[in-house]
């Protein structure tokens, strides 16, 4: 299990519009972001990661989204690109 998020962390993916498919909604189900985990960039920009290792949202310096993906399980347990945005 990873570490919870800083406050500042957690409100980015908190902002409203960043994330918009339920999935990735249900990893802060647990109010500190433990499911997901994020690597900062040089350039300030984020990239959070889904317990399942994929990426859910990369945004820019000062949290805007850039995109958005959803991950779904097919029936061989392959985790496959449902959508992003």
């Amino acid at each position: 299990m990873q570490p919870p998020l800083s406050s500042d962390l957690l409100k980015v993916l908190q902002r409203q519009g960043n994330l918009e498919f339920l999935s990735n909604q249900a990893s802060l189900s647990d109010g500190d972001g433990g499911s997901v985990s994020v690597v900062r960039r040089a350039t300030g920009h984020l990239i959070f990661y889904g317990s399942h290792g994929r990426r859910i949202l990369a945004t820019d310096p000062d949290g805007n989204p850039l995109h958005e993906c959803e991950w779904s399980s097919d029936p061989n347990g392959r985790v496959r690109l449902a959508r992003a945005r």
